[in-house]
């Protein structure tokens, strides 16, 4: 999603609205560098966050979106 415009986004996650079920849920991240951060400081804080605050993600899910950055 991190690829898309923000129209596109717009686009997705109406989509994705009409098609899920009541009780089903779209997680969504759509992190940004702050100016002062090199990629490799930006995925330190990323990966920070993922860990520690994504509770309700697998482990192995969290290692996917961390290999991802």
């Amino acid at each position: 999603m991190h690829h898309l415009s923000l129209q596109q986004k717009d686009r997705f996650i109406n989509r994705c609205s009409q098609a899920l079920e009541p009780h089903d849920y779209l997680m969504a991240a759509d992190p940004t560098k702050r100016e002062d951060e090199d990629k490799g400081a930006f995925t330190k804080r990323w990966w920070a966050v993922c860990r520690t605050k994504w509770n309700a993600l697998s482990d192995e899910g969290k290692v996917f979106i961390h290999e991802h950055t």
